[in-house]
């Protein structure tokens, strides 16, 4: 019951099932497995004990509070969504008459909420293993009962067929052609992410983008120091296709999509709603929300609308406890190698030459992590799954 074309888009992270249920949309069954990927690079040759054991507990986990209105609703009440809209009418406006009033849409967006996601619910490992064997899953299957970390649960997700974007050539070089969004496929994810930064570290200051949104009248992209914490997040515009996370601004953005100013700030302003409630989950925890990237599919016919695919992984977030940032172990350790020196010189001669196999300049393999490197990441990763789950932790 494996679908082909999910086959060869689907990264090693995943090992993706789809299943048609009379009539339910087409749905997408993701297991998240123990081995992980460097971005820009693929799979590396560890495994982390109980990695997707955590990543798929969050990510239901958090899905539900985005979906919730009970949980909307308290949140609209609270001192964090109060101190949220604080900010944003700090956003200095513009003069032009296609430019909403940041303040007035995003009252408007709170009265539209919860999110729709294409988060379905969760099954448990029983169910998982029917589907394997091209049995039918039927939808009294499926379930959103309390989450037991114990027990390991999938999440479930409608499917939206994502385009391959085309690669060009010009003037020698590689490019991706992005042309097509302008003939308005139907239903398709959209061709760049949305990351939203609360908390400002080196790392995100020295890859900061003039385009990006939510600084108040008084700041300057000048005068940003790392450390910087904000109550409504600055936002920047990634393209998904690209190995090397490139950046786009707002005007290159409309281009691609082909989109009016209004709709891709009323975009951007429901991530900043979405952003906003996932910082409030994750707090609860104690644990700290420096930024999350969000995915969007639009879907086709006369009333289109914006739907969160596949976003809310545990390593997606970037989140920290007691001032330490989950996965910095494992960057640290990858730049201190040889490996990683290989890896940044085929980047660049990549970015000069174009991207095909550009791996092909790291002549060394991917190392194996350090043993107490990794026991302290899996370690990290179960201990920070519990307490966002709210289940005591191991430390």
């Amino acid at each position: 019951m494996l679908d082909p074309f999910l086959r060869s888009v689907t990264k090693d992270s995943y090992g993706p099932v789809s299943v048609q249920l009379p009539g339910q949309p087409h749905a997408v069954i993701h297991k998240h497995l123990d081995s992980f990927s460097m971005y820009g690079w693929g799979k590396m040759p560890d495994s982390i004990a109980r990695r997707g054991q955590a990543n798929s507990l969050v990510f239901a986990h958090l899905n539900q509070w985005v979906q919730s209105p009970d949980r909307w609703k308290e949140f609209l009440r609270s001192p964090d969504a109060l101190s949220f809209r604080k900010a944003a009418s700090s956003i200095p406006q513009t003069s032009s008459a296609t430019t909403a009033h940041i303040s007035a849409m995003l009252n408007e967006l709170s009265e539209k909420v919860p999110a729709r996601t294409n988060y379905l619910g969760v099954i448990g490992e029983d169910s998982f293993k029917r589907l394997n064997s091209k049995e039918v899953l039927s939808e009294t299957q499926f379930y959103r009962g309390d989450l037991q970390f114990e027990t390991p649960v999938f999440p479930v997700c409608e499917y939206f067929q994502e385009e391959k974007v085309p690669v060009s050539t010009v003037m020698g070089r590689a490019i991706w052609d992005y042309s097509f969004w302008r003939a308005g496929q139907p239903s398709q994810k959209i061709p760049f992410e949305i990351h939203c930064h609360f908390v400002l570290d080196e790392k995100t200051l020295s890859h900061l983008q003039v385009d990006s949104v939510a600084l108040p009248k008084t700041a300057s992209i000048a005068t940003l120091q790392a450390g910087c914490e904000w109550d409504f997040p600055m936002m920047e515009l990634t393209l998904t296709g690209h190995p090397f996370q490139r950046k786009i601004g707002f005007s290159e953005a409309l281009w691609i999509t082909g989109w009016k100013p209004e709709k891709l700030q009323e975009l951007l302003l429901r991530s900043a709603w979405i952003s906003a409630i996932v910082k409030a989950a994750v707090s609860k925890s104690h644990v700290k929300l420096h930024s999350v990237p969000l995915r969007f599919a639009e879907t086709s016919g006369k009333n289109p609308e914006f739907i969160l695919v596949d976003s809310l992984n545990l390593e997606d977030l970037v989140i920290s406890h007691q001032g330490r940032v989950l996965g910095s172990e494992l960057d640290e350790f990858y730049a201190r190698t040889s490996w990683h020196e290989a890896v940044v010189y085929a980047q660049k001669q990549a970015l000069q030459n174009g991207f095909s196999e550009w791996k092909r300049f790291c002549v060394e393999p991917a190392p194996w992590l350090d043993a107490k490197v990794k026991d302290g990441f899996e370690h990290r990763i179960v201990n920070l799954a519990q307490m966002i789950l709210g289940k005591p932790s191991c430390s």
